[in-house]
């Protein structure tokens, strides 16, 4: 059976702090569940320090009959009430990895060590990396062999700044380094940025890296990364 670790920001909204910012996105984890219940592979779910973890609020109206299936399903509240800790799951229990989006990502996708590091450890091992949304901000800090940014060179896509203008959130983000939207932290370490109109499904796979836009490519994104486990 096909093992998939599924990872979620472990950011808690609160009510005053950064406009409520916290959780995961629901269609994003909601569509790729879909589709890994629906292929008979087996999922664990994971974040960045393990234990409870909240649906974003905002996204409880952007979701369909997936979410309300998600949500409703008693087992999948268990388990995102209870989540393992990133840094405690093993590259070798798992076929391939997704990093589920949402606008938290960019807080502690972009912190924890325990992200890049898992990264790199599949990548190492050949497995399949993939990410949607806010997501692809896991790759930030994520190096190649080389010691160069694992995307250099490489596809990708993830949240765009025009989708940015459109949710009207960019006040709140943090700022890195390397800019302070997920467009161009991605094309600030040499990823090979491009993106479709705002809301269009769009998902990129290069290599073992694979990307999704936004919630509409959740799905796509999470066909890529069983279609690359498979090969």
């Amino acid at each position: 059976m096909v093992k998939i670790l599924v990872v979620v920001s472990s950011k808690e909204p609160k009510e005053g702090v950064d406009k409520g910012i916290g959780g995961w996105f629901l269609p994003e984890l909601s569509h790729p569940w879909k589709e890994f219940t629906e292929a008979g592979a087996e999922f664990t779910l994971a974040s960045t320090k393990g234990g409870k973890t909240w649906v974003d609020p905002s996204s409880l109206t952007a979701d369909g009959e997936e979410g309300k299936a998600f949500l409703a399903n008693a087992d999948n509240q268990k388990i995102w009430e209870n989540t393992a800790a990133l840094a405690d799951c093993k590259t070798e229990d798992f076929d391939g990895i997704f990093f589920v989006g949402g606008f938290a990502t960019m807080w502690d996708y972009t912190t924890e060590d325990c992200v890049p590091t898992a990264i790199e450890n599949f990548v190492k091992a050949g497995k399949p990396v993939a990410a949607v949304c806010h997501g692809p901000i896991c790759f930030l800090k994520a190096k190649g062999p080389d010691g160069e940014a694992l995307i250099k060179g490489k596809s990708v896509t993830g949240f765009s700044n025009a989708e940015e203008k459109v949710v009207g959130l960019l006040d709140v983000l943090p700022v890195h380094d390397t800019g302070k939207t997920c467009e161009d932290c991605l094309a600030a370490i040499g990823g090979k940025y491009s993106c479709v109109d705002a809301w269009g499904e769009n998902a990129i796979q290069d290599g073992l890296i694979i990307s999704g836009q936004n919630p509409a490519s959740a799905s796509k994104t999470a066909k890529l990364l069983l279609g690359a486990i498979k090969k």
